[in-house]
């Protein structure tokens, strides 16, 4: 395992990206940013769905930042997934629910509610399409994720109870065989999709993993934790391979939290964010940063690579997005 602190000073960075003109305004704070999947981009459809604590979703123009659809929900929303053949888009929910929306007229799908804890409903804080966009694996304070129909709400037999523990985020392998997800005491669980068994428990980490995501490849997941580490491994041994803990924290900051995670697709790229930190772009392989966006003095805490790679949103911490 290579532990990587970053010492070079700021000056030095060697610029990937430029910041568009393009900001995407919310009420309040934003929780969730999805882009719209690759197969969409040629019909001109390059939209970001963006989601706030109030449960407004934004879905805009990743171009112009106009909104096109306006998606209001009775609470907050923790996250947002694009179905991959672009015809849903599903917002889980922090009272329960998980709404799924047709893409097409932008009218309500399914309403899934399965998620309760105690007889009362649980929130939901991950999501997270199939390959083939049929199935949802969706996980939360219930420390179950359950794998549902996206289309007729039914539960199937294959859910997961590995976690003794509220789970933070959910993600499907590329190729749709296993399903990723984190909890609050650090665990991330790889499992089977189809026969719910636990592929490998990775105990990387000594707090809550707030987010996790698969490279293009399905080799390495990346899991970034409130222990102020971003990890990288391999997704079928648990083999840490890279620790990386970024710029340092202000001196004056109480909590060394990293609450998002990226990797960019099809490059060796990974891009994470955090408490009172820019959001920094560095080397899978080595740890070496390439780049920072933001100045860092609110809390980024959702980013998404466009799914060309050349894009990045990111909120600012608060009520807006920029897209870089």
């Amino acid at each position: 395992m290579t532990t990587t602190p970053f010492s070079e000073p700021a000056s030095a960075l060697r610029s990937a990206l430029q910041q568009k003109d393009v900001r995407i305004q919310h009420e309040r704070r934003v929780t969730a940013l999805v882009w719209s999947p690759l197969s969409a981009w040629p019909f001109g459809r390059r939209y970001i769905a963006s989601a706030d604590e109030g449960g407004m979703v934004l879905v805009s123009d990743s171009e112009q930042g106009t909104s096109h659809a306006h998606l209001v929900h009775p609470a907050a929303v923790q996250a947002l997934a694009w179905s991959p053949d672009t015809t849903t888009l599903a917002a889980a929910c922090s009272d329960g629910r998980v709404q799924v929306w047709h893409t097409q007229s932008w009218s309500r799908g399914m309403t899934y509610r399965e998620h309760t804890f105690r007889g009362q409903p649980s929130p939901v804080n991950g999501a997270s399409y199939s390959r083939d966009g049929r199935y949802l694996a969706s996980g939360g304070d219930d420390q179950t994720v359950r794998i549902w129909d996206a289309f007729t709400g039914e539960t199937m037999l294959r859910y997961y109870r590995g976690h003794g523990c509220p789970i933070t985020a959910v993600a499907w392998s590329p190729d749709g065989t296993a399903v990723a997800s984190a909890d609050e005491r650090g665990c991330v669980q790889v499992w089977d999709a189809v026969t719910g068994q636990t592929r490998l428990s990775y105990q990387g980490h000594e707090a809550r993993v707030a987010a996790l995501a698969w490279s293009s490849s399905g080799y390495s997941l990346v899991s970034a934790s409130w222990d102020g580490t971003v990890q990288v491994w391999v997704a079928h041994t648990g083999e840490t391979r890279l620790s990386y803990r970024g710029l340092p924290w202000p001196a004056e900051s109480p909590c060394r939290k990293w609450l998002g995670v990226a990797f960019a697709p099809g490059v060796a790229r990974i891009a994470s964010a955090g408490e009172r930190q820019p959001v920094q772009i560095w080397e899978e392989r080595t740890g070496r940063l390439i780049a920072t966006c933001g100045d860092g003095a609110a809390s980024v805490r959702a980013l998404a690579w466009s799914p060309d790679g050349r894009y990045l949103a990111a909120s600012d911490g608060e009520r807006e997005v920029r897209i870089w």
